[in-house]
C-alpha cells in the first residue's frame, strides 16, 4: 500500500486530469477515488478513495493518502484511472530493474 501511494503522490503534479480539475477549482480538495465503483454503477464509499490532492491557487501542491482505502472491496478489486495505471506499472517495471541489476540477474 506504501508503494502505490508513493507512486501517486509522486504522480499528481503531473496528471493532466488533475491538473485541468485543479485550474478549474482554484482552491480546495480533489479526490482520487478507485474507479471499480464507477465500472459497477454503485455509490463510491471512504474505502473507494484513494487520496486527495490540496489544490491552491489552481495549482496541486500536495498529496494526502486515504488510511480508509482499500485495494479489494464488496465491488472488486483496484482499478486505477488508466494514467495511474501506467504510472503504477512503470514504476513497478523500474524497480524489477533496479533489483535486477543489484541482484546481477536478467531482467
Amino acid at each position: 500500500m506504501v508503494f502505490l501511494h508513493r507512486v501517486i503522490g509522486s504522480a499528481v503534479p503531473n496528471c493532466p486530469w488533475l491538473r485541468y480539475q485543479a485550474s478549474k477549482l482554484g482552491n480546495g480538495n480533489l479526490p482520487i477515488v478507485d474507479q471499480r465503483a464507477f465500472l459497477r454503477e454503485v455509490a463510491s464509499g471512504p474505502e473507494d478513495v484513494i487520496g486527495e490532492c490540496e489544490v491552491r491557487d489552481g495549482y496541486l501542491v500536495g498529496y494526502r493518502w486515504s488510511p480508509s482505502y482499500r485495494v479489494f472491496t464488496g465491488n472488486g478489486f483496484i482499478q486505477l484511472d488508466p494514467w495511474f495505471e501506467c504510472q503504477l506499472i512503470d514504476a513497478f517495471q523500474e524497480l524489477f530493474r533496479s533489483g535486477a541489476k543489484q541482484t546481477g540477474t536478467v531482467a
